[in-house]
């Protein structure tokens, strides 16, 4: 029977089930199976949503217009082309603190206090804002700010949830001479700084007890849905108290706790899916996956480790001193008008700045990994280094960066060439270019076979970065050299998939800025400007995708 005799509406039905692998090779040896594809917007968006490590988030968005925008989001940041530039000054004297959610950038206030009382934010641009034809603006937003009584070590926000979580610290003295750390954990509305009112309790607190007073108090929090997960760590002299809890923020049920019962380095964690984490912990050769249980029924106990990854055996990790901003695991529908698609955030890579150490030496690494990976992988007690180990990158580095790393979804965002070892060490006065590491399979493939269109321009450049010998602690290198050789014979044949060491399109700009810091989400790249003490003066944000620049892609095609 003839292929053409089927009805298309039969076909279509067919390729449903399919994925874009199969969908683009089925467009590749049919003209027909080409056409049904290409005129279909329902398989079009599919095969961008899949492509881009992406999900659709708000289905009352018409089909035509969320593919317009996905095409010209996945454009701008396969060839750095943002389609809105603008500069937000900062309007006040800013404090350490800042936070970037849901299209708003949250900065603490300087007003004399030992810690900030005052959190301030501004809306950035949006996809889907009406910015016309202008390039670039200057513009005075309208910053907005909310106080409290409490000083506050830190915060965490969900935009989509009018939620802010901030911590409290309230040392008190015992008898006998020991010390009492009170951490009290605020559950209140971003908007007002009010109490939110889909939480039962106001505030928790999480007790930790020692022998001297702490010289330094610090804590990590990640909000995911209806739970809070907080990372409590103190320091005395030279050692460390570090704690993990997690609680039901809607309830205030705590979930769990890691390192209470038993004393336990930890220095970071990252969420890997809404209800398991990743520990990096210290002075060990394994990173740990814990999981907490969502119901509401489940009583507070420690969490157990239920795998564990083992790293080079030559190594330790010494230090973990900063870990990227992970994607959100936003459980809870949005309550605002949003961007109708997302990233898919176990998809997406996971990244630690970690010192590891032999026994005569220490060195600086970027430490890089998908989280599927450890999502896997998470049926098994312990991993061996030898099983995982083609699955991750370790790229040197000079120095610790002065700035958190963020990531979101497969990109990670740095300043400096692809030459400069430091990566994000920006010498004060001294221009650089964006950088940004992609880590997306289809765009791999895509540069690979030549298919990524570079603009005529010239304003980017793009290269391929597989991971090297050096960069891979205790591999063979014959072996690496083996695989790599094979892996390039391979290249011909576009769905030939790397094999070794996690590579990754690498796009860097040809112009240069005066930025300290460089962060980025699902829409931006935010490059941070300050001044001689250090203080954020000016936020550069550049939007990647949007109308405008659908109109422009579409006029072109």
């Amino acid at each position: 029977m003839p292929l053409d005799s089927l009805p298309d509406e039969l076909w279509l039905r067919i390729f449903f089930f399919g994925d874009a692998l199969s969908l683009r090779a089925l467009a590749t040896v049919c003209r027909l199976f080409k056409s049904i594809i290409a005129e279909s917007r329902f398989l079009q968006l599919s095969l961008e949503l899949e492509e881009g490590g992406l999900r659709l988030l708000s289905p009352s968005t018409s089909s035509e217009e969320t593919l317009r925008l996905v095409r010209s989001s996945r454009r701008a940041w396969q060839t750095l082309s943002p389609s809105f530039r603008t500069s937000i000054a900062v309007p006040f004297v800013p404090g350490s603190l800042y936070e970037l959610s849901g299209g708003y950038f949250f900065l603490s206030v300087e007003t004399g206090t030992l810690r900030p009382r005052v959190i301030a934010y501004v809306r950035l641009p949006h996809i889907d804002d009406d910015l016309g034809d202008v390039d670039e603006v200057q513009t005075a937003a309208p910053w907005q700010s909310v106080q409290f009584n409490e000083d506050i070590i830190d915060f965490a926000i969900d935009v989509d949830q009018d939620f802010l979580c901030f911590v409290q610290h309230i040392p008190t003295q015992l008898p006998q001479g020991r010390f009492r750390q009170i951490y009290r954990v605020h559950f209140r509305q971003m908007s007002d700084g009010k109490p939110h009112p889909g939480a039962k309790e106001v505030a928790v607190e999480h007790v930790v007890e020692s022998d001297s007073p702490f010289a330094h108090v610090s804590v990590v929090i990640q909000v995911v849905g209806d739970h809070v997960v907080i990372m409590f760590s103190g320091r005395l002299n030279i050692a460390r108290l570090d704690s993990l809890a997690v609680w039901d923020w809607t309830t205030g049920q705590l979930k769990g706790t890691v390192g209470v019962s038993e004393p336990k380095s930890i220095h970071t964690f990252v969420m890997l899916s809404p209800c398991q984490f990743l520990l990096a912990p210290p002075a060990t050769r394994h990173l740990e996956v814990y999981r907490f249980d969502t119901s509401r029924t489940q009583p507070p106990t420690p969490l157990r480790c239920e795998a564990r990854f083992e790293l080079p055996p030559s190594y330790i990790v010494q230090t973990v001193i900063f870990r990227a901003e992970p994607a959100s695991f936003n459980s809870t529908p949005y309550t605002g008008p949003r961007r109708p698609f997302g990233v898919e955030p176990e998809k997406g890579i996971v990244s630690f700045t970690v010192q590891l150490a032999t026994q005569t030496e220490g060195f600086m690494r970027r430490f890089i990994a998908r989280r599927q990976t450890f999502l896997d992988y998470g049926a098994l007690e312990t991993v061996p280094w030898t099983a995982w180990r083609h699955l991750t990158r370790w790229d040197a580095i000079e120095w610790p960066p002065n700035w958190i790393c963020y990531t979101m979804g497969a990109r990670h965002v740095m300043l400096g060439s692809g030459d400069d070892a430091s990566g994000e060490i920006v010498p004060d006065g001294e221009e650089t270019p964006i950088r940004v590491q992609d880590f997306d399979p289809a765009l791999l493939r895509d540069v690979r076979s030549g298919r990524l269109g570079v603009p005529e321009d010239g304003n980017i450049e793009v290269h391929i970065r597989e991971a090297g010998t050096a960069g891979i602690p205790d591999s063979d290198a014959d072996e690496i050299e083996n695989e790599n050789e094979s892996r390039d014979a391979k290249h011909e044949s576009e769905d030939a998939k790397p094999v070794l060491g996690l590579p990754c399109v690498e796009i860097t700009t040809k112009q240069t800025f005066d930025f300290a810091g460089i962060l980025l989400d699902e829409d931006r790249i935010i490059g941070l400007t300050v001044n001689a003490r250090g203080d954020i003066t000016d936020l550069d944000v550049f939007l990647m995708g949007g109308v405008r620049r659908a109109r422009q892609d579409e006029s072109t095609q």
